[in-house]
């Protein structure tokens, strides 16, 4: 039995059609991972969207997800593993998997800080939102405690899209601006999220460097959709995980 590589004569194809190609469109040169955008929907909660307005001094609900799309600086598309289990043959010696559970671990996400620091107001505010600084008794009081909120309060969805640059060509007759088309891209659709953890921004002496503020995020699970266009041909696709 000859191998697929042998029997398809991909062994023939010249690494340079990678990269090279007539077709500006759906071509096979690989995606580049510095063309994304990261948007968190604060308006889904509209408790949550109050508060953060209310600690926020720059931004209203309406424009915060939006600015802080312009300032992430790195993101990842979710993953997702099969948690498995293992049977041990009791004559053969041979062990068999089997999958059981499927899990969908941590992002971790990337903002730069800017100099009124909203970066920081948001996130500190969501996070005090889910656990509220003020306790119910007066603090001189031993049997203070705090009350956590409602998680389909907090919870919120956020959307991850990964994008080819080409966008320039003839007219789209689905959108508005003329020569702009709508690229190949990616997308995932992110439900239930929400922050678990900011990661502390080093300040030193010495040269100048950008503050980056990285926050931990937990959610439940994604649905992801996908644009691909091949000359003038273009197709969507959305699949769920659940």
């Amino acid at each position: 039995m000859a191998s697929d590589t042998v029997s398809s004569r991909r062994f023939y194809l010249p690494t340079s059609e990678l990269y090279e190609s007539g077709s500006k469109f759906g071509s096979n040169v690989p995606a580049f991972n510095n063309i994304y955008d990261v948007f968190i929907n604060f308006a889904a909660s509209p408790k949550l969207s109050n508060y953060v307005e209310q600690h926020n001094l720059h931004y209203k609900q309406k424009t915060v997800g939006s600015s802080l799309a312009l300032y992430c600086s790195e993101a990842l598309l979710p993953g997702s593993n099969i948690q498995t289990s293992t049977v041990d043959g009791i004559r053969q010696g041979m062990s068999q998997h089997y999958a059981t559970f499927r899990r969908f671990p941590d992002i971790t996400l990337t903002w730069y800080t800017q100099q009124n620091y909203m970066t920081n107001d948001v996130f500190n505010a969501w996070m005090e939102f889910i656990s509220p600084n003020e306790v119910e008794v007066p603090r001189s009081r031993l049997s203070s405690f705090r009350k956590m909120t409602y998680p389909e309060f907090y919870k919120i969805p956020m959307e991850i899209t990964a994008f080819s640059k080409d966008v320039k060509g003839p007219p789209d007759r689905l959108t508005k601006d003329p020569g702009v088309r709508t690229p190949s891209s990616i997308t995932y659709f992110i439900e239930q999220a929400f922050p678990t953890s900011i990661i502390a921004a080093p300040l030193k002496y010495g040269k100048a460097e950008l503050i980056k503020t990285s926050v931990t995020f937990k959610y439940e699970n994604y649905t992801i959709q996908r644009t691909s266009r091949t000359g003038e041909i273009k197709s969507i696709r959305r699949t769920v995980a659940l």
